[in-house]
């Protein structure tokens, strides 16, 4: 099994970020289905703007996000 890893914002290390995605719906379960997600275009709710993202493992964390 891969090693989990968290996805956070390249400027700040912030988790709390998003993706721009494309969805498709699907009927049988009445959800929107995550078909793609993209690199560029992400958000950082943190920062409040424009980020790229980056993928950290999970037992490695920066002091920000002790605190």
């Amino acid at each position: 099994m891969s090693e989990k890893v968290r996805i956070v914002c390249s400027h700040c290390g912030s988790d709390e970020v998003r993706a721009d995605a494309y969805a498709e719906w699907d009927v049988e379960s009445q959800k929107w289905e995550i078909a793609q997600t993209f690199e560029k275009g992400a958000y950082c709710n943190q920062c409040d703007g424009e980020t790229r993202i980056e993928e950290r493992p999970l037992s490695v964390c920066t002091a920000a996000e002790v605190i």
